[in-house]
């Protein structure tokens, strides 16, 4: 089972953004106090206090504030020092982190720092001149990367910083051993690399200072690894990122496929990735996409049409097209020139973007079809909607459906009282009560072979598998959405990348923190009004998942958590409904008010 301290962890404000792997490194440093009733800890011990069990009195000079699980006092990294007396009023547990660890870890795990710092803007904690720094820029990483020679890799990096660069400061790092340095191709002088420096030494403004070119007033240039003859310490990409987001509003990467373990940390850091494809190279990316990509980072297909002429890509993608060099011109100067046929591509590429976060729940979530409807003709739509678990699933089957008469049969085929039955298949005596057979055959149904990182309106979600949970944002969205039906512990999991995956409800709901730690910039969640299932229907089915909520009260008190840290917060009135064929039918007949709805959370 999930570790109960990490548990509390991710319950704790500050703290929900984070992934397993980071609160189980952030549990290796924290350290447990007994405090007896009438103990005191000074909030100006340079240490964060995270409640476990029992409550605290917090003495203002006017009144007093109690504290329980999972809140938290002390100091806060980035953050302005406060003061004062925190007095046990039991017999109590708290978590110490001290700063210095606390800053350590931030500085090593870049998106969890950024979803740190909004979350302390949200609550309005006052940041330090280098906290209101880095919360300003809101750096973005942008990773070109192909797994082929001599694709225009470089080219393409260097119009993607110099389009940015237009918009914000950017720096353009050269992550690639060979080829020609991105310095070559903006007529500065090759610098020495990063690569020999150790991870200790790539700590000092200074030293970073010293080995960045000015190509202008708005982007520099770094040698992280061209030209080296040993390959690079990847541990130094992390305090790297974390010293140039102090600066940078854009760190644009060219990263190449011959170096898997650096390739492995970009990847894992940047936001959006840019991918020149063909019909040779398709396949390989994939699958290190879906094998590497599970913290929401976003996909961009583009065909370099210099390199790709005639050949016909039939995957879905952007179109790079061809720059002319003129007789003494570098690449860079010529893309300045060039500048207008590229502003298109660049600009969507660029553009802030807005999620849409779906509440997780049970069958009363079918109700999210009247929202996900109101999207179909609409001129103003989100880039991506976050859902898991049964919304999940209808937001595919949306997606999935060329008209609301089609939407609605497909709803109603699959979900309807009488039909439900259809998703079970006992499997006694095995170790799953379900197979997972009927939820394949469903998804197959639904959606044909397409992947995730294909559709217009991008569908992320969480899963759970072996003790921890993964972002999809790419993948066979067949196994997917199979995947998202599959509760534990009623149903056998869906194989995916060699890994057994289950449904991340109750134990991982979706959150609009979850998306703090990415690119995305607006933030809206929108939530059912009730967070148990409303429906008081005679339905065997729905008796099955009523008892499976209720048999997991500690974990899915988490997931009723409606603290929300977003930009926008909307929860739907669920009408008094018979059965779940007539909350389908009334979440179709209340499109006006949805479209009302939409106007609040997606309009400007």
């Amino acid at each position: 089972m999930i570790n109960k301290d990490i548990l509390i962890l991710r319950q704790t404000p500050l703290f929900k953004h984070l992934m397993d792997e980071e609160l189980s490194a952030l549990l290796k440093v924290v350290k447990p106090l007994a405090i007896p009733k009438g103990g005191i800890i000074n909030c100006d011990s340079h240490s964060l206090y995270i409640v476990k069990k029992g409550v605290f009195e917090i003495q203002k000079p006017a009144e007093s504030i109690y504290i329980t699980p999972p809140s938290f006092f002390g100091e806060l990294p980035f953050c302005e020092k406060g003061s004062g007396i925190v007095r046990a009023i039991s017999d109590s547990i708290a978590y110490e982190l001290k700063d210095t660890d606390l800053y350590q870890f931030m500085g090593n795990n870049f998106k969890a720092l950024r979803g740190y710092l909004r979350v302390a803007d949200f609550y309005n904690f006052s940041l330090t001149d280098a906290g209101k720094k880095l919360n300003r820029n809101k750096t973005q990483i942008i990773t070109v990367f192909s797994t082929e020679k001599h694709c225009g890799k470089t080219t393409l990096a260097i119009a993607a910083a110099t389009l940015s660069s237009f918009n914000k400061k950017t720096i353009l790092l050269d992550a690639s051993y060979d080829g020609i340095s991105v310095f070559d191709m903006c007529g500065k002088q090759l610098l020495p690399p990063l690569s020999q420096k150790s991870p200790d030494e790539v700590t000092g403004q200074k030293f970073i200072e010293q080995r960045i070119e000015k190509v202008s007033e708005t982007l520099d240039i770094l040698n992280v690894a061209f030209g080296s003859k040993v390959r690079l310490n990847p541990d130094i990409i992390n305090p790297l990122l974390f010293y140039l987001s102090f600066e940078y509003s854009y760190i644009i990467i060219d990263c190449s496929n011959s170096d898997v373990a650096l390739r492995d940390t970009i990847l894992h850091n940047t936001d959006i990735l840019i991918e020149i494809i063909n019909n040779k190279s398709i396949s390989k990316l994939q699958a290190i996409n879906d094998s590497l990509l599970t913290q929401g980072q976003q996909v961009i297909y583009i065909v370099n049409k210099h390199f790709e002429k005639t050949s016909k890509i039939d995957d879905p993608h952007k179109d790079f097209d061809t720059i002319s060099i003129e007789f003494g011109e570098t690449v860079f100067q010529a893309i300045l020139r060039t500048k207008p046929q590229h502003d298109i591509l660049f600009r969507e590429i660029l553009s802030d973007k807005k999620a849409l976060v779906f509440a997780s729940g049970m069958y009363e979530t079918l109700y999210y079809a009247g929202i996900f409807e109101t999207l179909r003709d609409s001129d103003n739509v989100p880039d991506i909607i976050y859902a898991a678990g049964i919304p999940y699933v209808v937001l595919i089957a949306f997606l999935h459906s060329s008209s609301l008469k089609e939407y609605k049969k497909l709803l109603l085929s699959y979900f309807s009282d009488d039909k439900l039955h259809s998703m079970l298949d006992v499997t006694f005596p095995d170790k799953y009560l379900f197979k997972n057979d009927p939820l394949k055959s469903f998804s197959s149904s639904v959606c044909n072979a397409q992947r995730l990182e294909y559709y217009n309106i991008i569908p992320y979600t969480i899963l759970f598998s072996n003790n921890s949970s993964r972002m999809f944002t790419t993948g066979d969205i067949r196994d997917v959405v199979a995947a998202s039906f599959a509760f534990l512990p009623l149903f056998e999991g869906v194989s995916i990348n060699k890994e057994e995956y289950h449904s991340s409800f109750p134990l991982y709901p979706a959150m609009p923190e979850t998306l703090l730690r990415t690119h995305i910039q607006q933030i809206s969640f929108i939530s059912n009004n009730t967070i148990f299932n409303p429906l008081s229907l005679k339905s065997k089915v729905l008796g099955i998942f009523r008892k499976f909520v209720d048999f997991l009260p500690y974990y899915y008190l988490y997931a009723c958590d409606t603290g929300a840290v977003c930009n926008k917060e909307f929860s739907l009135q669920i009408p008094e409904v018979t059965s779940i064929d007539d909350l389908i039918e009334k979440t179709f007949d209340n499109k006006e008010n949805f479209d009302d709805i939409m106007i609040k959370i997606v309009g400007g």
